[in-house]
């Protein structure tokens, strides 16, 4: 299933490819390193997938920012983050103050 996504910033749109409920495995928000509950610090994130494959190469999973960026050896940026996750946090959806941080423009 395609889904249209717009940058707010550049009013460009484009679609991007997304797998239906139905397909998608139950997540668990538990970070795969440090045992934290990512849900519960309001770290819940989607970023491009060449780049969650960098940080988790078995791509199966939950990380927090902080265990993300030490597997990336770098801080996430804006750019890293899939448009719809920016858009999402943009409009209120619930992200810790770190993850608010690297998502600001």
């Amino acid at each position: 299933m395609k889904i249209k996504v717009t940058d707010k910033r550049t009013g460009k749109t484009r679609f991007e490819e997304v797998k239906p409920m139905a397909e998608t495995r139950i997540r668990n928000p538990i970070c795969m390193d440090c045992g934290v509950d990512t849900d519960a610090i309001n770290e819940t994130f989607m970023i491009h997938d060449e780049l969650w494959r960098e940080a988790n190469p078995a791509e199966a999973g939950t990380l927090c920012v902080g265990c993300c960026e030490r597997r990336l050896g770098r801080k996430l940026r804006r750019a890293d983050f899939r448009p719809y996750a920016i858009s999402a946090v943009d409009e209120g959806f619930p992200a810790s103050k770190r993850l608010h941080s690297r998502m600001k423009k």
